[in-house]
């Protein structure tokens, strides 16, 4: 056991010398460090791993291992954990990949019962084999979502440029304030790169070709690995299936629905339905109800959007900007707890945070809001500031908490 111990934490301190405590994702500073079982989960590319690096880094304590290091896979986990804590007094374990562990729910949930002066962080990817346990779990472990990059990190990365997030209530009600502030900060060309690639904090030498072929990859790993242990599927069906994201991209939404894309991959809307549901769930694609009256939405209608810009842009170059802004907003938003967003008939957008809904049309800068009333909120793209308390610039919404 000593003898694993010291391979991987040979590897783990490699990997801690190339971590800079320079820039930290702004979930690191709402992470209750405290709890004694931190789950961290959402979309790959994150910075799952260098959160809990970073941590380790500043903290001077604890052990860090990936479970897919064929070690870590060879040794049982309980057994490993006792060891390092009762031999070694180690108390916090940094586990990177669990899902790539054998069965790893009941691992966690016996060292969360053995051991009360043990605190383990863990990170998944957006596995649908990891969203499964969520439920599972939730007695035991503190969970937080990790997104991809707003634009107000994207600036700080990228750009050294240090501008603060707002609530939606804020960004809402003093959006002039805030645009008057910073918009001389903000550039128009920044907001594109950012919209375009940037929502990941990849290394800047990535080029756009790398990300395109690794978003691919991903989908291609999804529908082949992490697809038929939740619908049963022939091999001709997945084939099939793995176009589905490209279809979306190169499709309005407005034009998509279950049955129209089962004809266009020729498989039956039943598994269509289930596959589109699953990936809603995992980060690759927005269900957004067209109806948020209660009793309508059994019809199951929704609009179809990739979960973000850069994923469009990965399939389809030349997308319709006014897809793209909405999207852009969707996957803003979605960011606000306890959130849901309709497309109702007759606006873009309906949002509604338990009893308070809100309006929005989503619109290019030189569309006239003069028929609109107050109850709507106007976003407009490619302006920095606008002098009306309902006509916000979309890309302040980039800057939501």
């Amino acid at each position: 056991m000593k003898e694993q111990y010291l391979m991987l934490k040979n590897i783990a301190d490699n990997l801690l010398k190339e971590i800079s405590l320079d820039f930290k994702r702004d979930i690191f500073e709402n992470i209750n460090w405290n709890d004694k079982i931190i789950w961290l989960i959402w979309e790959r590319w994150v910075w799952k791993t260098t959160i809990m690096l970073q941590k380790l880094n500043e903290n001077k304590k604890g052990f860090y291992f990936s479970a897919d290091n064929p070690i870590a896979k060879n040794i049982w986990l309980f057994n490993f954990v006792y060891f390092l804590n009762h031999e070694l007094n180690l108390e916090e374990f940094y586990i990177d990949e669990i899902h790539k562990y054998s069965d790893w729910t009941s691992e966690i949930k016996s060292i969360y019962d053995s051991f009360p002066n043990v605190k383990i962080v863990f990170s998944g990817s957006s596995s649908l084999d990891l969203y499964k346990w969520i439920l599972d779990l939730s007695r035991r472990v503190s969970f937080y979502k990790i997104h991809t990059m707003n634009y107000k990190e994207y600036l700080k990365l990228y750009h050294n440029i240090d501008i603060p997030n707002f609530s939606l209530d804020e960004i809402l009600k003093n959006h002039i304030e805030i645009a008057l502030k910073y918009g001389n900060i903000h550039k128009i060309t920044y907001f594109e790169d950012f919209i375009k690639r940037w929502q990941y904090p990849y290394l800047k030498e990535f080029d756009e070709t790398w990300y395109i072929a690794k978003f691919q990859n991903l989908l291609d790993k999804i529908v082949i690995e992490d697809l038929p242990v939740f619908v049963n599927l022939q091999t001709t069906s997945l084939d099939k299936l793995r176009k589905l994201v490209y279809f979306i991209a190169n499709s309005t939404p407005s034009e998509l629905s279950f049955t129209n894309l089962s004809k266009k991959v020729w498989v039956d809307k039943v598994i269509v339905e289930n596959v589109l549901v699953l990936l809603s769930k995992i980060w690759i694609i927005s269900l957004i109800p067209k109806f948020w009256n209660l009793s309508d939405r059994v019809r199951k209608e929704y609009k179809i959007f990739l979960w973000n810009t850069n994923l469009y842009n990965a399939y389809n170059l030349s997308t319709e900007i006014w897809i793209i802004r909405e999207s852009f907003f969707i996957s803003q938003v979605k960011r606000i707890e306890n959130v849901e967003i309709f497309t109702p008939k007759l606006w873009d957008f309906t949002l509604q945070i338990y009893d308070k809904v809100m309006h929005f049309e989503i619109w290019w800068k030189n569309k006239s809001s003069s028929k609109y009333n107050e109850n709507i909120y106007i976003v407009k793209d490619n302006i920095t500031i606008w002098e009306n308390e309902r006509v916000i610039p979309l890309w302040l919404f980039g800057l939501l908490k």
